[in-house]
């Protein structure tokens, strides 16, 4: 590449300020999100429950002092409703008779129900029954040992009730081995050792955190919940767990055996507080007969399974403010640093106590972790308009770089972006438990866990839009979905043009199909001020995406800062996803292999630490076709076939450029022996092919949709199953994760293009998103200079180092 120009001359001027910016949190992977477009086999028990163990390592505070625990999360009130009784000291010690976990449940629940530790609740044998709302699996637990309900639930014909529980306990008898956690000596005054696990490592203990965060999955998935408390018993002991969107606090082990106290105090603490205090979000209460009956009526074509109806409250502030920058969790350095499009709500006290009632009767989806964002659609009925409107409710990120995605949204609506939804009213709902508090307490002497830098503090956010889409696999032609999809394409592109917006999740789930035609790019939550958050020196302090659709560039190097192009790319890998999974072709035989290698392939972490990559899949079918052949067809569709050509061509011209530029600049390093940085900053990006804004993949798009080849098409048939919509309608209730994926593909080998590929027989444990999620110890990526992406007039933003 010596001949290289390196004049600016020919490449056009940028049009957004771009990123200087060259390190960025790395990208965690985890449940959610991803999980729903997932094409391999489903987990087994022991496999879900050691990724769940994964998803919420370095999560965990403790050991916290018992005394302090309840002080803190349990105080008692002023009124106490019932006088608290007296406990014996010695009241549980004949549960030592018991060695068989199953002999444990019946005569524990008895035990407390003679001390009357817990007025008005009861406990309940859950161990052998399912919840009938939950669509099981053979081999899947979701049936906790002991659960408490209040008095009034009815609980004789069906006693695991996921969506009336107040408290989940989890038994091991001492032969099991499977202690969670692991307390540090407590009257050593040394500091502890920089290499102590205070989550006990070992497959059984690893699979009993794993055990109680499936539980907690499922129980905040069927409710309305900021926070939850569960009690694990192991032989003697005992430990009191808090569990939140960012992660679980933890008490000592105390001998409940023993010092019955203890045990007791917590759950008598426990019934006389209040539903807000125990975890209830106060935002939610349960419909009105009446109530429930028009919801029905109103949203019955949204209907998934049996669930109850809800009332919502959302925010609706009267007042905005475009000029001013408030967060949860400011930045001060930043104060002087708001824009005019940092938009966020100027309220009064009365404008704070605005609010706006909506019916809902169950999400379109659940949430598939328990810490996370933990996005919810439902479409709902607005009792103050009286129209059907969407809401999303969600526990956002916050800290520096990280926006309100209501914000976001107003900001789009004002500025007249083409195909976003217009959001109607919302913000962070105001209560003590709508942030998450593990945080809060991760840097106190006594924690043995994760610190607080490992944490992303989240606040509970509801909303609502004018827009109620459909799955874009619903879509009743090929030229109706790749509309769409364009659609979708120019908000992105008016929303970085205009805005300075870039969304950052382009996925299947975020593309969504009008009802009469057409489409719009919705969940912005992940989306960044391009330009401000250059000029504040970093990159949001959180993000993620959807691991199927992520670039070639964020799979091969979690910690590349997100750019223009990998947006643009992942539009590519939207529509070759579709194609090759709902549209008639030549290779739908080998589909679960072909869609296993190119979207939902790793690379194992190469050691403790580190972060699993992907991309190889998608870089071998740009650069030889590798999967489905370089003469890959859409069946009696050219349009789309040329789409793909062309496509595909753009992408590998762009990975080759990026490769060779790396070539150079390692060998300038080595020569010169310099720093990876003042290579990068002597090599600079000059004529990169095509892509250096929307105008090129725009033109890809027009193109196609103006063939006049277009098939009067049948509508979208998954060929991953045997039934379309593969467990997406209303038979799939709760549990997506678990749908197996009907028809398997062999796993053998194929032969295309005079290669072979013969498929990994080392699956993940579920899901591309299903990967270890070690400590983000990542170096920082090679910067790239304002002179550079000048040079080459990368439209927005710079390019990094691509590979790691």
């Amino acid at each position: 590449m010596s001949n290289i120009p390196t004049s600016p001359d020919e490449v056009p001027p940028p049009t957004v300020i771009r990123s200087q910016v060259t390190f960025s949190t790395p990208i965690k992977r985890s449940l959610q999100g991803s999980q729903q477009f997932y094409s391999g086999t489903p987990m087994d028990a022991s496999e879900f429950q050691g990724r769940m163990a994964q998803e919420l390592q370095n999560q965990w505070v403790g050991p916290m002092p018992i005394n302090k625990f309840m002080e803190e999360f349990l105080p008692i009130p002023a009124k106490v409703p019932s006088p608290k009784p007296t406990f014996a000291k010695e009241h549980f010690v004949t549960m030592a008779d018991y060695k068989a976990e199953k002999d444990m449940y019946d005569p524990f629940i008895a035990l407390v129900e003679s001390a009357h530790a817990m007025p008005g609740f009861k406990l309940v044998n859950t161990s052998v029954n399912f919840d009938p709302t939950l669509k099981q699996v053979p081999g899947m637990k979701n049936k906790p040992d002991v659960c408490g309900y209040k008095n009034g639930v009815n609980t004789n014909t069906i006693p695991t009730k996921y969506e009336d529980m107040e408290l989940i306990f989890e038994f091991k008898p001492a032969s099991a081995q499977a202690n969670p956690f692991n307390d540090p000596p407590k009257k050593s005054k040394e500091l502890l050792p920089e290499d102590f696990e205070f989550e006990n490592t070992g497959k059984q203990h690893a699979l009993c955190r794993g055990q109680l965060a499936c539980y907690a999955r499922v129980w905040t998935a069927k409710q309305h919940r900021t926070h939850c408390f569960m009690v694990w018993i192991g032989g003697p002991y005992a430990r009191i767990i808090r569990l939140d969107r960012s992660g679980g606090i933890v008490s000592e082990q105390f001998q409940y055996e023993a010092n019955a106290p203890l045990l007791l105090e917590f759950l008598w603490r426990f019934s006389i507080t209040s539903d807000e205090a125990r975890g209830m979000d106060p935002t939610v209460t349960r419909a009105s007969l009446a109530e429930t009956k028009l919801a029905q009526d109103k949203l019955y074509a949204w209907k998934r399974g049996e669930r109850s109806v809800f009332k919502l409250k959302i925010p609706d502030p009267t007042q905005v403010d475009l000029n001013k920058n408030t967060d949860v969790n400011p930045d001060p350095a930043q104060d002087e640093l708001s824009t005019t499009h940092d938009v966020t709500l100027d309220r009064t006290p009365d404008d704070s106590r605005k609010t706006r009632d909506v019916l809902v009767w169950g999400p379109l989806a659940d949430p598939q972790s328990v810490t996370g964002r933990a996005t919810r659609g439902y479409p709902a009925l607005d009792l103050t308009s009286g129209k059907t409107v969407f809401v999303k409710d969600s526990w956002r990120a916050c800290g520096p770089g990280m926006e309100k995605e209501s914000d976001i949204l107003r900001y789009l609506n004002e500025k007249k972006v083409r195909n976003v939804p217009q959001i109607l009213c919302g913000d962070d709902l105001p209560g003590q438990h709508q942030t998450t508090a593990t945080q809060d307490f991760a840097n106190e002497d006594w924690n043995a866990g994760a610190r607080k830098a490992q944490f992303v503090q989240r606040v509970h956010t509801r909303f609502a839009e004018d827009f109620i889409g459909l799955p874009l696999y619903k879509f009743a032609s090929a030229k109706q979905f790749l509309q769409a999809v364009y659609d979708a394409f120019l908000a992105h592109k008016d929303a970085y043009e205009k805005c300075g917006i870039l969304h950052r999740d382009i996925s299947a789930g975020n593309v969504l199909l009008k009802a009469g035609g057409g489409g719009i790019l919705n969940d912005w939550d992940l989306a960044r001020y391009v330009d401000k958050d250059d000029r504040n020196k970093h990159h949001p302090c959180f993000r993620s995406g959807t691991w199927q659709f992520m670039s070639i560039g964020l799979l091969t190097n979690p910690a590349k800062i997100h750019h223009v192009q990998d947006d643009m790319e992942s539009f590519f890998w939207l529509v070759l996803y579709h194609i090759l999974r709902y549209m008639k072709h030549d290779k739908v035989t080998e589909l679960e292999v072909i869609m296993d290698a190119i979207f939902d392939q790793f690379t194992k972490a190469p050691k403790t630490g580190a972060l699993e990559t992907g991309g190889v899949g998608k870089l071998g079918l740009l650069a030889m076709g590798t999967y489905i052949g370089s003469d890959f067809e859409v069946a009696g569709n050219q349009p789309l076939t040329d789409f793909y050509d062309s496509g595909r061509k753009i992408w590998k011209a762009w990975y080759s450029y990026i490769g060779e530029r790396q070539d150079d600049i390692n060998k300038l390093r080595r020569s010169a022996r310099i720093s990876h940085e003042e290579a990068s900053n002597r090599v600079p990006f000059v004529h990169p092919p095509g892509i250096i804004d929307h105008s090129h993949m725009s033109s890809l798009f027009a193109s196609a949709l103006a063939s006049g080849n277009w098939p009067s098409d049948v509508e979208a048939v998954d060929y991953l199953s045997k039934t379309e919509k593969r467990g997406r309608d209303e038979d799939q209730e709760e549990d997506p994760v678990y749908v197996k994926s009907g028809t398997k593909a062999k796993r053998s080998t194929i032969s295309m293009d005079n290669m072979t590929y013969k498929p990994s027989t080392k699956r993940s444990m579920g899901s591309s998103n299903l990967r270890p999620l070690p400590a983000l110890n990542l170096q920082e990526t090679a910067p790239v200079t304002r002179a550079q992406s000048k040079a080459a007039g990368l439209s927005g933003d710079s390019l990094n180092e691509v590979f790691s």
